[in-house]
Parts: structure tokens; sequence; C-alpha cells
């Protein structure tokens, strides 16, 4: 399942960084792919863990989630993403109740996909920020501020990367 969350995140980026590099076919058929061959098969894995909250949680939850976000980013599948929701925000609270028992080199695997999932959410999903927990102190305030820092960076020059990509 690692790579498929890792395909989900790079194929959606292709398509929401960089658009016009499709045909709108090909297009369709990379959005046919990311669904069929990340969004199904992550949101099976994901299924008890969304039936059950209360079930142990890992790095490997919010790993697999945060391909499934990128997934419904590239779909535009709101509902998608807001049917999770209520799970990372469960994994966000675990975080910060300091029960994260695992090395931090695990931790730092977690937090870096919070704060991809969050960045993701704010910028494709704005209409989901009041639903969002926000980071804490847990989750590294440098990385927070680097990636609002990009975020914003990102998207203030949003145009000149995608003419960048189609060169």
């Amino acid at each position: 399942m690692l790579e498929t969350r890792h395909l989900s995140v790079a194929a959606a980026q292709a398509l929401l960084f960089a658009p016009n590099l499709f045909s709108d076919e090909e297009t369709e058929e990379i959005r046919c792919a990311i669904r069929e061959k990340a969004a199904i098969p992550i949101e099976e894995w994901l299924k008890p863990y969304h039936k059950d909250p209360s079930l142990p949680h890992n790095n490997w939850v919010i790993s697999e989630l945060t391909g499934l976000f990128f997934a419904a980013a590239a779909l535009d599948d709101l509902a998608l993403a807001q049917k999770y929701l209520a799970l990372f925000n469960a994994l966000h609270s675990d975080c910060n109740s300091d029960f994260y028992g695992e090395p931090a080199g695990y931790w730092s695997y977690a937090c870096d996909s919070f704060l991809k999932i969050h960045f993701l959410l704010d910028w494709v999903f704005p209409q989901l920020h009041g639903e969002i927990t926000e980071p804490s102190l847990l989750l590294n305030p440098f990385m927070w501020k680097y990636y609002r820092r990009q975020g914003q960076f990102l998207l203030q020059n949003f145009d000149q990367y995608r003419m960048r990509a189609l060169t």
C-alpha cells in the first residue's frame, strides 16, 4: 500500500500542478487510474479505521490518508475528502495526546503527511478549512511554517510554475 500512496500523490500532483501537460483524453485516463488504482484500494484499506476510530493508529494510517486526500483533490471529490476528515482529525488528536509510540523517524514521516494534507485541503477544498484540526506544536512548527510559506508562494506564482512544467 505504501507504493499506492506514493503513486497516488505523484499522479495527483502532476494533474494539480501541471494540468496543461495532458490532453483531455490523457487527463481522463489519469483520473480513472487514480480512482481505480489508488482511491478505491486505499479507501478499502482504511475502512476498518473509518468504521471504528478507536482502533490503534500509527504512521501507516496517516500515510494512507495522504494518498487518499491527494486522490480526492485530483478527482475534485469533495465528498471523499469530507468522508475521511473525522479520521484525519482523530489521528491528529491522538498525536497531540502524546500517544505516539514509534521512533522519531516514523513520527517525522507522520508529521510530514499531516502537513501535506493541511496544505492540500486548504488549497483545493478551502470550504473545509473550519472542519480541519489545526496543527499543534507537536507537529514541528518549523515544518508547518515551511509548508505554509511554500504553499503561499506556489499559489501566488502558480502560473509561472505551470508554464515551467510545460517547457
